[in-house]
């Protein structure tokens, strides 16, 4: 996903009132936070030797790299 994509997903706030998600949903809320701030990041999925992809990191771009 490149650092400047929009951020799509559940809605932020059910997110942050609830006080818990999936790391997929986890990660567009805190991109959604960094982008507030201009500061870029990016979503990672993480995959295994077989192809599938069980958990989702975000990348956080400060500095320059």
């Amino acid at each position: 996903m490149p650092f400047d994509a929009p951020v799509f997903g559940e809605d932020n706030q059910n997110v942050l009132l609830r006080g818990f998600a999936y790391c997929n949903e986890a990660v567009y809320v805190f991109i959604h936070l960094l982008q507030k701030r201009d500061i870029s990041g990016r979503m990672i999925y993480l995959y295994r030797a077989d192809g599938v992809s069980p958990h989702t990191v975000a990348e956080v771009h400060l500095g320059g790299g």
